[in-house]
């Protein structure tokens, strides 16, 4: 359960915008349960929810109780493919922001049933995924964006862009298909 002091209810009712769940436990340290995203899915200006938790049972609990107008998106790029199986609307992820079309296509690969092609394509984006979020992180990511023309930039103190090392690797996995 939220603290008494701050309700997603005195949250949505104080927006003036639809507002978004988000679920990150591991830098909150909170995990936000299914029949409490369910019961916050009944207010009329709570959207949706990114659950970043990277659990497909709970993401799956969460589609099953939660209204169809309900958005459910993931954030782990690693666990995307996983999570449109039990209805995840799409995915809020941060290897998108490098890799756009593929996640793209991963999700019109299933949406046409092609399964087999979607998960092929999903375990090709795999490597890069972890590179720019959990083995080179925010640098990593942008380092990433930079070499796709996207314009990361760099990033700001205490946080470092990567060694040289680590800029190779990320130019050897986008050069695999991508750059």
């Amino acid at each position: 359960m939220p603290p008494p002091h701050v309700t997603g209810y005195e949250v949505a009712e104080a927006s003036t915008t639809p507002v978004f769940i988000y679920n990150v436990h591991q830098f909150t340290g909170l995990n936000l349960e299914p029949a409490l995203v369910a019961e916050l899915a009944g207010h009329p200006n709570v959207a949706g929810i990114k659950d970043s938790s990277g659990n497909i049972a709970q993401l799956s609990e969460i589609r099953r109780l939660t209204p169809p107008e309900f958005s459910v998106f993931v954030g782990p790029a690693l666990v995307f493919l996983a999570a449109l199986g039990p209805g995840a609307n799409g995915g809020i992820l941060a290897a998108a922001n490098v890799l756009p079309e593929a996640f793209v296509r991963v999700k019109s690969l299933v949406q046409q049933g092609a399964w087999g092609d979607a998960r092929a394509l999903q375990w090709s984006l795999m490597e890069i995924s972890k590179a720019v979020t959990v083995g080179y992180g925010i640098g990593g990511l942008k380092a990433a964006m930079e070499m796709r023309g996207y314009g990361g930039g760099e990033v700001r103190a205490p946080l470092t862009m990567p060694d040289e090392r680590g800029m190779a690797k990320i130019r050897e996995l986008l050069g695999h298909g991508w750059i």
